[in-house]
């Protein structure tokens, strides 16, 4: 498992491996681009919870939150929308991806 802080996550996010999925803390409330996140390899778990969520990140109070294929298209259409955005652009456009599914769509 690799530990690094969300907003280097951010950073990063076109080149992670595509493989690889992002989990966060469970309660929500503690994300922010100071929070801990966690990139591994789903594939990596044997056991899942009720929720879906792999036992070991469980037991650490972190959750499955997207695959790192999809945080790099969040980044990538933020780009093609806004060459200079700034870390707190990129996370709000990954929790309007997360809430709603769908690429924010910034004003002209």
């Amino acid at each position: 498992m690799r530990n690094r802080k969300f907003a280097d996550v951010l950073s990063d996010a076109e080149n992670l491996g595509w493989e690889d999925a992002l989990y966060l803390p469970k309660d929500k409330e503690k994300w922010d681009l100071n929070c801990e996140a966690i990139i591994e390899n789903p594939d990596n778990f044997e056991d899942y919870d009720a929720d879906d969520n792999p036992v070991e990140m469980s037991k650490i109070n972190y959750r499955y939150v997207l695959l790192c294929d999809d945080l790099s298209s969040i980044i990538k259409n933020l780009r093609e929308q806004d060459s200079s955005f700034d870390l707190d652009m990129a996370y709000k456009a990954f929790i309007h991806y997360f809430e709603n599914d769908g690429f924010i769509k910034l004003n002209p």
